[in-house]
């Protein structure tokens, strides 16, 4: 699935963050994780990380180490800043996806929300109690 360039853009330093939580992988990697975790249904292209790493870079969250192997690769990790960052972000995403939820579900609530559920046993009230039969059962 395809998502709009305005909506994955303002997200990518999230998913970056969260992908290196669980530890140092290179750039391709990244890529990889992403699609992976989301089940296919976000991808993106290497060559569109990194810019974003090294802004991310530049800003503390994380760091950059190079291999000499038979391909040179630059591995990132998290730093405690990009922790932090992190947490912040989750913070931030929970409140936002519950408020974006609140205005775009017909009925007004989130769908992080369950839904109560009628107690086991108890029937719901009738539709419409004035159509209901009040008489006695005469048979």
């Amino acid at each position: 699935m395809l998502f709009s360039p305005s909506l994955t853009k303002g997200s990518i330093e999230f998913l970056i963050l969260s992908i290196l939580e669980d530890g140092e992988l290179y750039g391709y990697e990244i890529t990889k994780q992403i699609q992976k975790r989301s089940n296919s249904l976000l991808a993106f292209r290497r060559s569109s990380i990194y810019p974003v790493l090294s802004r991310m870079e530049h800003r503390g969250w994380i760091t950059r180490r190079w291999t000499n192997g038979n391909r040179r690769r630059a591995f990132f990790s998290l730093t405690e800043d990009g922790s932090e960052a992190l947490e912040r972000q989750r913070v931030e995403w929970r409140i936002f996806t519950t408020a974006v939820n609140l205005v775009v579900n017909p009925n007004g609530s989130s769908a992080a929300e369950p839904q109560p559920a009628e107690p086991s046993g108890v029937e719901p009230p009738p539709a419409n109690p004035s159509t209901t039969d009040s008489a006695p059962d005469t048979t």
